[in-house]
């Protein structure tokens, strides 16, 4: 079954381009299971405007479709000096450990160390159940401010907040073996034979 959420991530993405804020979408291979992203990602694409992100998307789709990958995105907004500024901190650190081969990866490792300008968090819910439901519910209702939307994913959903307290969830969260990550990315776009 093929997913695309596209829909819901266009409200993510900045209305135009300011020449600073983007989000992006990194396109995975979930087959390779050694390593971190760095050894899976395939592509990534850099959102700065509504525009690019709808001329981007055909090909986003044709490649995940041809390599059997997903399309991931960030959501949380970033901005391209900040990222910029890691960057360069990295490569220096780089050049003076030597580590040339490490060079390749560095822009994209600053995107993902880089604080966001805005903080979402992503509560992996695995599985659609009464409880997990009952859960997604009770964030919304009682948490308006914080809860931002749900996005769908292969098997279960992603659950989008701002940051808040999350001491009343701790042993809910810990029983239906949820997560909450501070900054991860969700499903743009799965075809039938991805991963």
């Amino acid at each position: 079954m093929w997913l695309d959420n596209h829909a819901l991530i266009v409200p993510f993405v900045p209305p135009v381009d300011d020449g600073d804020t983007f989000i992006y979408t990194e396109l995975l291979d979930r087959t390779k299971r050694k390593g971190n992203n760095g050894h899976r990602l395939v592509k990534t694409y850099f959102h700065r405007s509504v525009e690019e992100f709808m001329t981007q998307l055909p090909e986003m789709v044709r490649v995940c479709d041809h390599l059997g990958v997903r399309a991931c995105t960030r959501l949380a907004p970033r901005s391209f000096k900040k990222v910029g500024k890691e960057f360069a901190r990295l490569v220096i650190e780089t050049t003076l450990s030597e580590n040339w081969s490490g060079m390749k990866s560095l822009y994209q490792r600053a995107c993902g160390i880089v604080t966001p300008n805005t903080k979402l968090w992503l509560w992996d819910i695995d599985a659609i159940t009464p409880e997990t439901v009952a859960l997604a519910t009770e964030v919304q209702r009682s948490y308006p401010n914080q809860y931002v939307t749900t996005i769908s994913s292969k098997k279960g959903m992603h659950l989008i907040t701002r940051a808040f307290d999350l001491s009343g969830f701790r042993d809910t969260l810990e029983r239906l073996e949820i997560t909450v990550h501070k900054d991860n990315p969700t499903n743009l776009y799965i075809p039938d034979n991805a991963a």
